[in-house]
Parts: structure tokens; C-alpha cells; sequence
């Protein structure tokens, strides 16, 4: 494991990083020196509020506050709910350090996988794949479970953040965790952290829903669409064949 605290223990290149995902405010990197492992990296080009234009003083602050708080904030989650025990460590993405890239310090994180061995699929691309099941959708519901009773300090989690993990037939939590505001109320009033995330989980669920009838939907009025587009043509969707009109 790599020590965090300990910066100058190992780098990357910028050669040996290959761009594989890109979120709002991260991009996240594959190494050729740690395949089983994803490299999360800050944004450094995000542009200034019209207000801190103003002030150059403020530019350089919300700038160092940007690169470096909510970094700390989440490595504070992973190493606080370490006493969480086997859920969380099931259902939250394992953390390994922090590693020095050419681009700024990168949270280096366990990379979860499909079968075929490619990076994991969203929850929103499993659901639009048409892959959500009675399995998945029982595993959804001990996730959010998971979710609402763990301690852990959560302010953006969607459906693009909780991947499925085919190897192991579990969802995993790779992203939104640790709170990103000015003052961290969530982080200190754990009442007011569980009430946001019962909000969370109630919209996931929803979204989850409403994606699945959506890609329902589609797929029956495509079938709906080639049916009637074989009547029209003639063609016998039993055999292929041009229909017998005599």
C-alpha cells in the first residue's frame, strides 16, 4: 500500500497515464505501473466565479481550496470508515494512497471491472444496457441500505458514480464522497449527513425507475416499429419470407 502522507514514495509519468473517464471535476487516469488501479486527478482548469474575478487574492484561494480541500476531505472519509467493517469495504470503492502525478497528487483507487475485463459500467449505462435484473435490483436495494446507514459523509452521488462490478456481482461507490462546501455541516452534524443521504437514496432509486421504463419503453416501440415495418414491406415474421397473399 502506498502511504499517503508520504508524497515522494512513488510517482507517475505523464507518459504512463492513459485518460480513461473525465467527471466534472476530475479526470481519471489508467497507469502502466499500477494496471489493477485508477488514478483520480483534481482539476486544475476550472474558471473563476465572475465575483472572485474581481480579486486576485480570492483567484489564489478558491483556487488552493479547490485543489486541495476536497481531496482531503475524501481521504478523511476512506481512512475514517475504516471501522465500518465489511459492507463499507464492499461497497466502497478501496482507496490505496496518494501518488504524486505531473498534473498534481491523484488518489489512486482499486479499478472495478467487467467480465471481459474493460472498466465497469455505470448504474445509468447497466439500466440503458437493459441489464437490470431481479438480482441487480435486489442488490440496488442493499446498497442504498448500505448508503443511508453508513457514517460516511456523502454530498453527490448519482447514477454515474455507483459502478457494477461484474467479477464480484456487486454495485461499488467510486466517487462523491466527503463534503465539498466552505463549512462541512454534514461532516459535523451526522443527523443532518443520514436526512441528505435518505434524499440521495430516494432519488437514485427514482432515476433508477424512471431510466429503466424509459429504456423499456424504447425497446418495445423498436419492436413495435420493426413489426410494422415488416406488415408494411410484406414480410412474414415467421420465416422471412415475402408474405402468401393468394
Amino acid at each position: 500500500m502506498l502511504d499517503f502522507k508520504n508524497k515522494n514514495k512513488d510517482s507517475v509519468t505523464i507518459n504512463s497515464m492513459k485518460l480513461v473517464a473525465e467527471g466534472q471535476s476530475r479526470k481519471v487516469y489508467t497507469s502502466f505501473e499500477h494496471k489493477n488501479l485508477l488514478i483520480k486527478v483534481q482539476k486544475n482548469d476550472f474558471s473563476a466565479r465572475r465575483f472572485f474575478q474581481k480579486w486576485k487574492i480570492l483567484v489564489k484561494l478558491r483556487t488552493f481550496y479547490k485543489q486541495t480541500v476536497p481531496l482531503q476531505r475524501e481521504i478523511r472519509e476512506y481512512t475514517k470508515i475504516k471501522s465500518e467493517g465489511q459492507l463499507t469495504s464492499q461497497y466502497l470503492q478501496r482507496f490505496v494512497g496518494l501518488i504524486p502525478t505531473p498534473q498534481g497528487n491523484g488518489l489512486l483507487v482499486e479499478a472495478a471491472r467487467r467480465k471481459n475485463g474493460h472498466l465497469a459500467l455505470t448504474l445509468k449505462e447497466v439500466v440503458a444496457e437493459g441489464h437490470f435484473d431481479d438480482k441487480l435490483h435486489s442488490e440496488l436495494r442493499n446498497f442504498l441500505r448500505w448508503f443511508v446507514a453508513s457514517k460516511i459523509v456523502a454530498t453527490d452521488v448519482h447514477l454515474d458514480n455507483i459502478v457494477f462490478d461484474e467479477i464480484n456481482n456487486r454495485l461499488i461507490l467510486i466517487d462523491g464522497i466527503g463534503d465539498k462546501t466552505l463549512i462541512p455541516l454534514r461532516a459535523w452534524f451526522p443527523a443532518l449527513n443520514q436526512m441528505n443521504k435518505k434524499r440521495i437514496a430516494k432519488n437514485i432509486y427514482s432515476q433508477v425507475a424512471i431510466n429503466f421504463m424509459s429504456s423499456t419503453m424504447k425497446k418495445k416501440a423498436l419492436m413495435l416499429l420493426c413489426f410494422i415495418s415488416c406488415v408494411a414491406l410484406g414480410i412474414d415474421l415467421q420465416d422471412g419470407v415475402l408474405f402468401n397473399w393468394v
